[in-house]
């Protein structure tokens, strides 16, 4: 059994063994060229239930804004049953009428996009994102009751050996650069434990695996996160 690489309103690593990528094109782009690979933003899931990542809608009113030069995109999404704007991260402008922002910084078009159409982005690039005032820490902080012991130890040992925030999710990369981690998209671990597995066991997953380890461990050792 494999799915299919493509837009989710929802991510849960561990559902199937393996993942079959295809060709078809999600969206097309005329913009500068960048001198790193440029990461591109669709969605965030902000909350866990399982091993399940989705969305709340309920976003703490927190409005982030992107720093740093802008880069200017014309964008061509093809046709789905998505509402979603995939933008350069982090987008600060966005050229479409009827365009909703969350303040995390997802654009939803409420008309969908059933056909074919374009629209204009304006995205600072260097990855910081400002808040005039504090996030809602408590709200990026909830993990499952399910986690392993294990995943709740190493993450209070990234929580006892950093004293900030930064310094912890510092600790929490260097574990995956220096842990013989490998991007996989077959013999994929599955099951409730799925994570526990990938983090102590096969040490190979694709990138919901990766961004869902680190989003929980984050949240373990107090620091908050989504993906």
């Amino acid at each position: 059994v494999s799915a299919v690489v493509g837009m989710s309103d929802k991510v849960d690593p561990g559902a199937v063994p393996a993942l079959a990528e295809t060709g078809v094109p999600v969206f097309r782009v005329e913009m500068p060229k960048q001198p790193q690979p440029p990461y591109w933003r669709g969605t965030v899931f902000n909350q866990i239930g399982g091993t399940s990542w989705s969305r709340n809608p309920a976003v703490p009113h927190e409005t982030s804004e992107p720093a740093g030069e802008l880069v200017t995109q014309i964008i061509y999404p093809e046709p789905s049953s998505s509402r979603i704007l995939i933008c350069l991260d982090a987008a600060r402008e966005l050229s479409l009428p009827w365009v909703r922002m969350s303040p995390d910084g997802v654009y939803e078009y409420p008309r969908g996009l059933g056909r074919r159409m374009s629209y204009q982005a304006k995205s600072a690039t260097d990855g910081l994102l400002r808040t005039a005032k504090p996030i809602n820490r408590d709200f990026y902080l909830s993990v499952p009751d399910e986690i392993s012991d294990r995943t709740r130890q190493l993450a209070e040992q990234i929580r006892d050996a950093g004293r900030t925030d930064q310094e912890r999710l510092e600790l929490a990369e260097r574990h995956f650069l220096n842990g013989g981690y490998r991007y996989s998209s077959k013999d994929l671990p599955t099951g409730k434990d799925a994570i526990h597995q990938f983090l102590f066991v096969s040490r190979q997953g694709h990138c919901e695996f990766f961004a869902s380890s680190l989003a929980i461990l984050l949240r373990a050792a107090g620091v908050p996160a989504r993906q």
